[in-house]
């Protein structure tokens, strides 16, 4: 399954640097979430970006976490590489993520 790369760049840009953004009842606070309603990101991404070819991935959420994969390759060599972890925090939820090098060597 193919879905817009630009669209989850946009996502995650808008993810760090602004809180969640949704229409709040009365009875509900700004920031509260949880990883169950980012089912959307589920599967894999490609595109084109940075000068290179991109891919991620998203498995499907388990106990409050989601577990994603990135890749990027320019010219058919491996640049780097990433490990995502979404992670449910009481009534919202927060990304971890680490980045490597092609030879597995952590930024």
């Amino acid at each position: 399954m193919k879905k817009s790369l630009l669209s989850l760049i946009l996502f995650f840009t808008c993810f760090i640097a602004f809180s969640q953004v949704k229409q709040l009842d009365e009875n509900q606070d700004a920031g509260k979430g949880n990883v169950e309603e980012l089912a959307w990101l589920e599967g894999l991404w490609t595109g084109t970006g940075f000068g290179g070819e991109c891919e991620e991935v998203w498995m499907p959420a388990v106990d409050g976490s989601m577990i994603g994969t990135f890749r990027f390759w320019s010219e058919g060599k491996l640049v780097f590489s990433e490990f995502m972890h979404l992670i449910q925090d009481g009534e919202t939820f927060s990304l971890k993520l680490k980045h490597f090098n092609a030879d597995l060597s952590p930024w």
